[in-house]
């Protein structure tokens, strides 16, 4: 549930980011908080979904 949190610090979120579950993973990778660095980390997760999930994150879709 905190790495879906809007109001999850992005130093947790940072650290959520790099969890063993890919599950939490994907949570990051949803959360529309999560800063752009860190999507593009996970836009490089050998997960298909973590990256799908990236790939649909509003900050991701605006990040130009």
């Amino acid at each position: 549930k905190i790495a879906k949190s809007n109001t999850t610090p992005i130093h947790i979120l940072e650290k959520l980011s790099n969890d063993e579950h890919k599950y939490v993973r994907s949570a990051v990778a949803k959360n529309p908080n999560t800063p752009v660095s860190i999507l593009n980390k996970l836009s490089k997760d050998k997960d298909y979904y973590d990256r799908d999930y990236v790939y649909k994150n509003p900050r991701w879709l605006n990040r130009n």
